[in-house]
């Protein structure tokens, strides 16, 4: 049973301009992350006060994540994922590292790109690899689709190597679905063409080219279900990519 000091915490009755007692958030794994209530109501965490709710967002497994506007201890007011403020993943906007780097004697170097688009790839990719507590885990490191060592120690060599994620893509494994996260076999993927290269697809090689069902219908003209019944009654692969639609199968 965890145990948790409280007699620091004893003024139980707020004032104003007074913090109210500290509620303890138990976060597994990470032992306690300190919530206060300051005289306005608002919730405290670390060097983050929520401010208030703002827009949810969907991450890359389509996942709804709640997302706070939360003001720092230093000024700065940012729209924040919700769950790594509360679990204490997340202490401030930046300004408590840099202050532990120059106590130090060390500079904190950034790549700037804590939060966008590229990033956020980068670190989905490494949770449903990685973490067997994240919901994709299953289907990825559980499957033992892994990671490579470049970009799994370095977001910095994983930019290099794939460049900022465009509008509307998301990070796709291609040519080889089967495969790992590595140079040469990822892409920034449209929804069609992840669409497209999901391990339920049907996978159709002619004449030395391997495409899904999907990408034959597109090739040729002939509509997919066309194919796929073709295929079902007994076509082989070249019968049902070359005739023509409503041509019969010749004995």
């Amino acid at each position: 049973m965890m145990s948790v000091e409280t007699t620091a915490y004893q003024d139980m009755s707020p004032q104003p301009g007074r913090l109210r007692a500290l509620r303890p958030v138990v976060s597994p794994g990470l032992g306690l992350a300190f919530c206060r209530r300051n005289a306005m109501g608002k919730q405290n965490y670390n060097r983050w006060t929520i401010v208030r709710e703002a827009v949810p967002r969907l991450d890359a497994s389509g996942w709804k994540l709640r997302r706070v506007l939360c003001r720092c201890k230093c000024g700065t007011l940012r729209v924040v994922d919700r769950s790594p403020v509360v679990t204490g993943h997340s202490k401030s906007c930046g300004c408590l590292q840099r202050e532990k780097a120059s106590r130090h004697g060390r500079s904190l170097a950034t790549h700037g790109y804590t939060g966008s688009r590229t990033y956020e790839s980068w670190s989905r990719m490494k949770q449903r690899c990685n973490n067997p507590n994240d919901p994709s885990y299953a289907g990825y490191g559980g499957d033992g689709v892994t990671i490579c060592l470049e970009w799994t120690d370095s977001f910095e060599t994983f930019l290099r190597d794939m460049g900022d994620r465009p509008g509307g893509c998301s990070l796709d494994r291609y040519p080889d679905l089967a495969g790992d996260y590595k140079p040469g076999n990822c892409r920034w993927a449209t929804p069609q063409q992840q669409a497209r290269n999901r391990r339920t697809n049907r996978m159709l090689t002619f004449q030395g080219r391997s495409m899904c069902t999907q990408e034959w219908a597109v090739a040729t003209g002939i509509k997919s279900t066309t194919i796929r019944q073709r295929l079902n009654r007994g076509w082989s692969v070249e019968e049902a990519l070359t005739l023509p639609a409503g041509s019969k199968r010749s004995r």
